[in-house]
């Protein structure tokens, strides 16, 4: 999500890999607010699931129009695998929070659950 703006119904982002595979150039999407969760819908808060910089994982949920697809992280699979708090890398611990490891300073993310490779 570089370069992204966040308001209060929507985050932007940039879609840089589609099946794990580098596009050669980005996408624009959105991730809707009744898109990031599939409960409590009506308490979410954006920039308390996002941040600009932040890696995340979703869905395409629909081609949307010429300039923008629709995306979801409304699975628990999906949402921030990657973020940043003044340069430092922030680790998941829990599906609602990113830790600084060094402070122990807690952020708010949607937390994407890691696949765990059995």
């Amino acid at each position: 999500m570089s370069d992204s703006k966040i308001t209060f119904s929507q985050a932007q982002a940039h879609i840089l890999s589609v099946e794990g595979r580098t596009l050669r150039s980005a996408f624009l999407g959105i991730i809707r607010l009744p898109d990031i969760r599939k409960h409590e819908v009506e308490k979410i808060v954006i920039e308390e699931c996002f941040q600009p910089g932040d890696i995340v994982q979703a869905k395409v949920i629909s081609l949307g129009d010429s300039k923008w697809f629709y995306l979801s992280t409304a699975e628990p699979e999906l949402g921030v695998i990657l973020a940043w708090n003044l340069g430092k890398r922030l680790v998941p611990f829990s599906w609602e929070e990113m830790i600084d490891p060094d402070t122990q300073v807690r952020f708010p993310r949607k937390v994407a659950k890691p696949l765990i490779l059995e």
